[in-house]
């Protein structure tokens, strides 16, 4: 961290990364920068659909590790309060990551 400030990234998508190749050769550097990557896939429905987990099959090698931890399909109406609102509260799903980059350790592999 910067500062004693955590360096994030959140990638919210909607069906294919247009820039994906870009994004994993980019990874490892944001690993060695220590950057937490997150991840949102956005539906349109409140059911996930193929195109949902296609799309969440993509991102999830982006994000940081482990991914089922950095990564979730939420709609868009979810997303303020299920990640925005939470990411610096270190008992939130999130929040515990960022929290975490305070004390040395972080949640990249």
């Amino acid at each position: 961290s910067v500062g004693g400030r955590c360096r994030i990234i959140i990638i919210i998508t909607h069906g294919v990364l247009g820039d994906y190749n870009r994004l994993v050769k980019v990874k490892s550097t944001l690993q060695q920068q220590q950057v937490i990557v997150f991840g949102i896939a956005v539906r349109r429905f409140s059911v996930t659909l193929q195109e949902d987990i296609d799309t969440g099959a993509a991102l999830k090698p982006v994000v940081s590790a482990p991914a089922d931890d950095h990564f979730v399909s939420l709609m868009i109406d979810e997303v303020p309060a299920e990640v925005l609102k939470g990411l610096c509260d270190p008992a939130s799903r999130w929040g515990k990551f960022v929290a975490s980059t305070g004390s040395g350790s972080i949640g990249l592999p």
